[in-house]
């Protein structure tokens, strides 16, 4: 008796950690900004020149089972224009038979300027019970903040661990050194993973310990990410961040 309480004292706490997770997980990006270490300037753009065009568009969007039977998303947000965006960002309104709007989610990277060409990936969910038939991808891209200097980062000792267990997480692990000659202050790290296909199949970002690194210093980082749309046979990881 003894025995079967313990166990399954074990099993209702990986539930709740799991569903702790999984709301933390569903809006990475905005607990990342509303950190007190992520410091977002204002003003013009960065680099680039105001009459840029802006222009983005989210590609690969493909949905899977998330946690507890919820829906959720991965795809890759395109830079198509001729101007840094930043902040990149794309909402997608998901609609019923008829036609009538059901739900909406955002999905979103913490990238302060996102040049011309390049790509970053994003990830949401929306609850199980969510029924819809079709959905309609809106982007508004912004220009790219003022954020200084950016900061020279290299990406070392990078490994991954799929999940082994139903409660379990997908697991990147890695470090971030800094080889510029200032603080690399916000330093986030961007993970995605793709299939055989070279298909997005997940995506999270995080923040390095202790969020800024000295010039020359280098900082550890554990991604995690609870699920994914299918095996992962490749990876790509970035570090941004900057003087200020």
């Amino acid at each position: 008796m003894i025995l079967g309480l313990g166990c399954g004292g074990i099993f209702l706490l990986g539930i709740i950690g799991a569903l702790v997770f999984f709301m933390r997980v569903k809006s990475a990006a905005e607990e990342i900004m509303q950190s007190p270490e992520f410091n977002l300037p204002t003003g013009d753009t960065a680099g680039s020149p105001a009459t840029g065009t802006l222009q983005a568009e989210l590609r690969d969007l493909r949905e899977f089972k998330g946690f507890g039977n919820s829906r959720a998303f991965v795809g890759e947000i395109h830079n198509t224009g001729t101007d840094a965006i930043g902040i990149p960002s794309a909402k997608v309104i998901f609609y019923d038979a008829a036609g009538t709007a059901v739900t909406s989610s955002s999905c979103m990277s913490i990238v302060r300027a996102l040049p011309p060409g390049e790509k970053v990936p994003c990830s949401f969910t929306v609850p199980a019970t969510t029924k819809s038939v079709s959905h309609k991808v809106e982007i508004t891209p912004m220009r790219a903040f003022a954020a200084g200097q950016t900061a020279k980062l290299e990406v070392t000792d990078v490994t991954y661990t799929p999940k082994k267990q139903v409660y379990g997480m997908n697991e990147m692990k890695g470090k971030v050194t800094n080889q510029s000659d200032f603080e690399a202050k916000g330093v986030i790290v961007i993970v995605s993973l793709y299939d055989k296909a070279g298909k997005i199949v997940g995506a999270t970002q995080t923040t390095v310990a202790g969020s800024n690194i000295p010039a020359g210093g280098s900082a550890r980082f554990t991604a995690t990410l609870m699920d994914v749309a299918g095996p992962a046979d490749t990876w790509q990881v970035l570090s941004v961040g900057y003087r200020q």
